[in-house]
């Protein structure tokens, strides 16, 4: 299906180079000041049940996508954790 390989492609580049940007900005600041955390939440959910859904309906088109997805979005929810103001690893 082209249509499904697009979405897969599209998806994939627009989260390969926006993640691992981010990810690399909180950890040379130690700091996730900038990001809302409310919505972050939300957007890590929606990619979760696109990703469990796609597992239930066996679609590599939706799984696929939300895999870097949900990995890049438990990074970023780890380093709001990890770079919250007073903790030991945001003082380093």
């Amino acid at each position: 299906n082209i249509l499904g390989a697009g979405v897969i492609a599209t998806s994939l580049v627009l989260y390969i180079i926006g993640s691992p940007a981010q990810i690399w900005k909180n950890y040379k600041l130690k700091s996730t000041e900038g990001i809302s955390l409310p919505l972050f939440i939300l957007y890590f959910l929606a990619w979760a049940v696109w990703l469990w859904y796609g597992i239930r309906i066996h679609n590599w088109a939706i799984i696929i996508p939300n895999i870097p997805s949900v990995t890049g979005g438990a990074i970023i929810l780890s380093q709001f954790v990890l770079y919250r103001k007073g903790s030991k690893a945001a003082k380093q």
